[in-house]
């Protein structure tokens, strides 16, 4: 029979974020679907009024980027955006809630990298998150986008960037059809 040890101090339970991230990434069909849904959701939940959709490829890789002209994300909001299950979002009002949409792809691919920029025109915030040493990670970096609004740049896998490159247009009408007919510009 086991020993249970006399400790009185709580001991605070862990989370594997790359193994949580990779679970819930599994969720959706595929990494395309998913990395394109979250980013027309956020831009829903913002209010945008007009989504832009590049793909490209750079020194980094292949990537696909999102710019929308919704409000930008105050310091707080930047901040509590890099944390796993935290959302400034209400349950029930609007498409995201939970605080994890953003990072998925990480989850999908660990090689992948995404970088978000938020601003004003005046102000603004960068970050870079990525996987490293087996736990999904963040940091603040110089921003280089001019935009007012938000843009997610998340660099793909080959074969996701392939698949994007032939049916991007098939996915967003699939899936967001509604939000166009709603006002959003893409």
């Amino acid at each position: 029979m086991a020993t249970i040890p006399e400790e009185t101090t709580p001991n605070k339970m862990q989370v594997d974020s790359v193994h949580l991230l990779e679970d819930l990434a599994r969720f959706y069909h595929s990494g395309t679907e998913m990395v394109v849904s979250e980013a027309f959701g956020n831009a829903v939940d913002v209010d945008a009024t007009e989504l832009q959709i590049e793909l490209g490829e750079d020194q980094d890789g292949k990537y696909i980027l999102f710019v929308n002209n919704g409000p930008p994300m105050s310091e707080k909001d930047f901040r509590n955006y890099h944390v796993i299950a935290r959302s400034s979002k209400t349950f029930g009002k609007g498409l995201g809630w939970a605080g994890i949409g953003a990072k998925l792809y990480l989850g999908s691919w660990l090689k992948s990298k995404i970088i978000t920029e938020s601003s004003d025109g005046h102000n603004s915030l960068a970050s870079i998150m990525f996987i490293e040493g087996n736990k999904a990670s963040w940091s603040f970096i110089t921003p280089t986008a001019n935009v007012v609004g938000t843009s997610y740049k998340v660099y793909l896998k080959p074969e996701d960037y392939e698949k994007l490159s032939k049916t991007i247009t098939e996915i967003v009408l699939k899936y967001f059809n509604s939000a166009m007919r709603n006002g959003l510009n893409v």
